[in-house]
């Protein structure tokens, strides 16, 4: 397991339940499109930030998923996460 840089961002991997909590807290207010996410990056500064990779559908019939990056933070102090923006992936 290699060790990550002191404010550096983490590799990519699969999200654990305090991951999903995050996540589920930061987007719950979202409406219009559903968002799965799929993997996690980190990085540990004044609190945390997160840049999750998940897929998105607009809420409509027939819409297509893409993939995006939603980026989160979470504050020091219990304060609740929040999201800093969210970008559309194209592969």
């Amino acid at each position: 397991m290699s060790e990550q840089l002191l404010g550096g961002w983490s590799g990519f991997r699969p999200l654990n339940e305090q991951d999903r909590k995050v996540f589920h807290q930061a987007t719950e207010g979202l409406l219009g499109v559903k968002y799965v996410p799929l993997a996690v990056s980190t990085q540990v500064v004044a609190g945390e930030n997160f840049i999750f990779l998940a897929s998105a559908e607009v809420v409509y019939p027939g819409a297509q998923p893409h993939l995006v990056a939603v980026y989160i933070f979470q504050p020091l102090g219990g304060k609740p996460p929040h999201v800093v923006r969210i970008e559309n992936l194209r592969l």
